[in-house]
């Protein structure tokens, strides 16, 4: 894990709290992070904390987390090592904040909120910052002695989004897991890539890439969109895909469209910490079924995203009805308004019937690929799978009428003025 994004996710997240807090706010969320997260690596938080904080080695630290929101209580003194402790306290943030203990160098116990308003005249509310005493000096308050030390009480609107965002760097759920493998693995590949590669352009599925391509082998043949190349294309796919070269596939990587903003997103961080002069030109391609699709226009790091259109449709609906409906060996995609909604008949052949999970069953009367789970009335599977039509596109072996290559010209449009 990089120390220069987590440093980057802190100067970005925090700056919503006073710059005097930053390091004192940054060290403890971590610790907090580690600990709810279950994520035991010591050498790791070190190097995370020492790489966002100056704090005093001499300090004790409490984090109450009390409903609704947080206090964080600092107190110094020479015989603290940088102590930490988490109280989970199971009440409001506003009730809690009036019942703060604190303990006197005299080891008497104070209420924090009563010792403020009567000595200070100051009252802690949320959001508030409160500061007393140089590090390591003693503040007498009436016949005690405490600590110096420093307050924050502030409501989890103000953290939230910090503590998501590190839950995304620190989690390893399987499935993030992988995205950051191959992201890595990713990077590596483009490395590989020869160094007069001046653009590398990556479409949200292992499928996609090939109906552009064909589009724009089809616009060459006629002397159109020249100035991209074929060889921009990232050919992806499966383990197996490249092992039998299938299509031209040269890099082992699945993609979907979480996958392709995270891919967009660490070129824009990796290129801000490595400031080439000329970085390479990324871009992303998203089908428009899916409004989670980012889109990007950052011309300081040359990564881009695009969108295909019309709304709500997957790459495979630029082609015509009668296109997708192609046979071969009798078997095709079917597309979700062939079926009736309530029973998941197909209209026109009663003899088909729309099964598999509650998703496939939910594309029932609705404009999208279905391709998987239309039976017979024997049973049997009569759908063509995605790849299995992609790569009879790319085969040419399905005839594409002019208009339907035409339905590719808006991307190709755009992708012309990003590489200018």
């Amino acid at each position: 894990m990089s120390i220069n994004i987590i440093k980057k996710l802190f100067n970005e997240k925090l700056q919503l709290l006073e710059k005097s807090n930053l390091d004192f706010i940054a060290d403890h969320f971590i610790d907090l992070i580690f600990i709810t997260n279950n994520t035991h690596n010591p050498s790791l938080k070190d190097s995370i904390r020492h790489s966002v904080t100056k704090d005093s080695k001499y300090s004790k630290t409490i984090l109450y987390s009390c409903i609704g929101g947080f206090v964080l209580y600092r107190t110094y003194n020479y015989n603290f090592n940088n102590e930490f402790y988490i109280e989970i306290i199971n009440e409001d943030i506003k009730d809690f904040v009036k019942e703060i203990p604190v303990i006197t160098k005299e080891g008497i116990k104070l209420n924090f909120y009563q010792t403020l308003k009567n000595t200070a005249g100051f009252e802690l509310n949320l959001n508030r910052t409160f500061k007393l005493g140089g590090l390591e000096k003693g503040i007498q308050i009436g016949f005690f002695t405490i600590d110096a030390f420093e307050i924050i009480v502030a409501d989890n609107d103000k953290i939230n989004p910090i503590v998501n965002d590190l839950r995304d760097l620190l989690e390893y759920e399987d499935e993030k897991e992988k995205i950051v493998k191959e992201n890595i693995h990713l990077k590596n590949e483009l490395i590989k890539l020869d160094e007069s590669q001046k653009v590398i352009i990556i479409t949200e599925g292992k499928t996609d890439w090939k109906y552009f391509l064909s589009a724009l082998n089809y616009f060459h043949n006629i002397g159109e969109y020249l100035e991209l190349k074929n060889h921009y294309f990232l050919r992806f796919g499966s383990q197996k895909d490249v092992e039998n070269n299938v299509c031209g596939t040269r890099i082992e990587l699945s993609s979907s469209v979480t996958q392709l903003n995270k891919f967009l997103e660490s070129f824009i961080t990796s290129e801000k910490i490595h400031r080439k002069q000329k970085p390479i030109i990324k871009i992303g391609i998203f089908d428009s079924d899916d409004k989670k699709a980012k889109i990007i226009n950052d011309k300081k790091t040359n990564t881009y995203s695009l969108i295909i259109e019309p709304d709500n449709i997957s790459t495979e609906l630029l082609f015509s009805d009668i296109t997708i409906k192609t046979v071969i060996n009798e078997k095709r995609l079917f597309i979700g308004e062939e079926f009736d909604h309530k029973t998941k008949r197909h209209l026109e052949n009663k003899s088909l019937n729309l099964g598999g999970d509650n998703n496939n069953l939910n594309k029932a009367s609705k404009k999208v690929i279905i391709d998987s789970n239309v039976f017979d009335e024997n049973g049997n599977d009569l759908t063509l799978s995605k790849e299995q039509f992609a790569n009879h596109i790319f085969k040419n072996e399905i005839n594409i009428s002019e208009n339907e290559w035409n339905n590719f010209r808006h991307i190709f449009d755009k992708l012309t003025l990003l590489i200018k």
